[in-house]
């Protein structure tokens, strides 16, 4: 039992290196997408998707994009629809397990591993110098590509081999009696796995451990689909209270835009289980007992609900949100720091940071003019709070713009 769990903790993080691994082989190109330089919203449409879509870990997607809304370098517009295609990360895991037992995984690695070694056998001949340090040609990028299709088909391979190999620990759950409590339905049980579900994100630091826990579980009948339902819910609750958090670490003018956000998703996560909780017992629809195909398709339909569902939520929400938005920009968080967590490195274009300089300068500038229009009378009829705010943030822009930009 200990050996079974251990190596299902070591396929959760062999994801994550796989997500690490992801995000490093396509970085150059989520750097273009993130340093597009228009205000239109067709502009950046298919770049915010990308950026979501490639990315698996949707709490730290956002707080990145963050900073660049936290300096006005993307709009309160872009930074809402990027945060909501963030979402869609989870479909990547929704991807794997729909193809799950579909497909000879053993078969896939060895297709990818061949012509991976062939590139690595000739990369170790052709080693190119330039100014005498090594580096890869640009025509080496393909074996990225391949040691990452190399890595999700041994991620499908061990997924297989765990699912296979469950009888080994099914009779224990039985003989504990934890199964009789997993498979039965009650409000107690939906409150202990959504609970289960959000504090296990405490110690597995893996977007969609529900998923891979509940993929095993439910295809084996060792849970409800209810239950199922539950424990998938309490991941994605604990996903926006971290990033609740988060934010409200934040200035409160940030803080304030968001909470009403992640009051919404919550709210909206309970009303996606009510819905199928009818479906379930008053419809009499999505029972699957005694066939794995059908069992296996209703739990990817029923992830791409949720995960659909609160993506829409967040759209809805940013569209009206964004239709009451101050367009101005304003810069407040006093703890930003522009070589900080903009930068992190001189990874940018010379571009982007002119642009990033003239954005913030445009706003300097009219907090200046508005300065000099201001004469005693018009000063007194303004609430001495707004004035503090008005030179709040020009303290904070002098500051941003007066910092060295590494080159």
């Amino acid at each position: 039992m200990i050996i079974f769990v251990g190596i299902f903790g070591f396929l959760l993080f062999f994801q994550y290196e796989l997500g690490a691994k992801l995000n490093a082989a396509i970085a150059p190109l989520r750097l273009k997408w993130i340093q597009i330089q228009s205000l239109k919203i067709k502009d950046w449409i298919i770049p915010s998707l990308g950026l979501g879509l490639t990315s698996l870990s949707f709490i730290n997607n956002t707080k990145v994009q963050s900073s660049l809304w936290r300096t006005q370098i993307w709009s309160f517009r872009r930074f809402m629809f990027s945060f909501s295609q963030g979402q869609l990360s989870f479909f990547i895991i929704v991807f794997l397990l729909s193809i799950q037992l579909e497909i000879n995984s053993l078969y896939l690695v060895c297709v990818f591993v061949f012509p991976w070694l062939f590139l690595l056998a000739l990369k170790k001949n052709l080693v190119l110098k330039k100014n005498g340090v090594d580096y890869d040609p640009k025509g080496f990028s393909f074996q990225k590509i391949l040691e990452l299709l190399i890595g999700f088909s041994l991620l499908l391979y061990f997924n297989e081999q765990l699912f296979k190999h469950s009888h080994l620990v099914l009779p224990y759950l039985e003989e504990s009696g934890l199964v009789f409590f997993l498979t039965e339905w009650g409000w107690m049980q939906f409150i202990v796995l959504l609970t289960s579900g959000f504090f296990l994100g405490l110690l597995l630091p893996f977007q969609g451990y529900s998923l891979y826990i509940t993929f095993f579980m439910y295809l084996n009948s060792q849970i409800s689909y209810l239950g199922f339902v539950s424990f998938v819910l309490g991941e994605f609750i604990y996903s926006y209270t971290v990033l609740y958090f988060n934010f409200k670490k934040m200035n409160k003018d940030y803080f304030d835009r968001l909470k009403n956000l992640f009051y919404f998703l919550i709210l909206s996560a309970c009303i996606l289980f009510l819905i199928l909780f009818f479906l379930r017992f008053n419809l009499q629809i999505l029972n699957s007992y005694g066939n794995l195909i059908w069992q296996k398709w209703i739990f990817i339909f029923t992830l791409s609900y949720l995960i659909l569902g609160t993506y829409m939520t967040t759209m809805v929400w940013g569209h009206f949100t964004c239709l009451h938005n101050d367009p101005d920009v304003k810069v407040t968080d006093s703890e930003f720091r522009f070589t900080g967590d903009i930068c992190g490195g001189p990874y940018f274009e010379d571009s982007f940071f002119k642009y990033i300089q003239n954005i913030l300068d445009q706003r300097l500038k009219k907090l200046n003019e508005f300065q000099l229009e201001l004469n005693e009378e018009t000063r007194n009829k303004i609430p001495l709070f707004v004035i503090k705010k008005f030179d709040n943030e020009k303290d904070i822009l002098i500051k941003i713009l007066s910092e060295k930009i590494d080159e």
